[in-house]
């Protein structure tokens, strides 16, 4: 009983300097918590952070997420962008910049992916002005061909799929068999 008491007190105690700590230390940005490189861009007389929350340098068929942080806010201006890939042909956009849950100040894209290597070119529209941001892709990620990594995914399903099949199939003569004894 003496041990539960003092587990509890000490229990307390650490709870008492965690929340006093976290009150004390420097505030991270709840916008941003896992931000990896950060480009700066003129939108008209705007500027714009651009953040980007996945690995850097960005690799073409990967997929990442995006901020946009304008200098004072979004407010109420409203955003839109797309993507050019290197031969100028537009690989990917969007009719408006939906806004980062995590903080309603900032736009946010999730699953942006580069589809080829090279120079790609984002273009982001806020109100009449227009920016660009040139960002240097690299080649695809080594790795075995997407059928065969498919495939190996799959052959576990496979494999449950006929054991189920054969215990259907061992089963179906017990049923016959039951059905006539009565």
């Amino acid at each position: 009983m003496r041990a539960w008491r003092l587990l509890q007190t000490l229990l307390a105690l650490w709870v008492m300097l965690g929340t006093a700590s976290a009150q004390t230390s420097p505030k991270t940005p709840a916008f941003a918590p896992n931000v990896v490189h950060t480009e700066t861009m003129q939108v008209g007389a705007q500027r714009l952070s651009v953040q980007f929350t996945s690995a850097w340098p960005p690799r073409a068929q990967k997929s990442f997420d995006l901020i946009f942080a304008p200098e004072h806010g979004t407010g109420n201006l409203t955003g839109s962008w797309k993507l050019l890939g290197p031969d100028g042909s537009e690989v990917d956009s969007g009719d408006s910049l939906p806004h980062y849950p995590r903080d309603r100040r900032y736009w946010g894209l999730d699953s942006v992916g580069f589809t080829a290597p090279g120079l790609n070119t984002f273009v982001v529209t806020i109100g009449k002005s227009t920016g660009t941001l040139a960002v240097q892709v690299g080649p695809p990620p080594a790795g075995p061909p997407r059928l065969l990594i498919s495939v190996l995914a799959l052959l576990p399903v496979f494999g449950v799929l006929l054991l189920a099949v054969r215990a259907w199939r061992r089963s179906t003569p017990l049923r016959r068999l039951n059905s006539k004894a009565w």
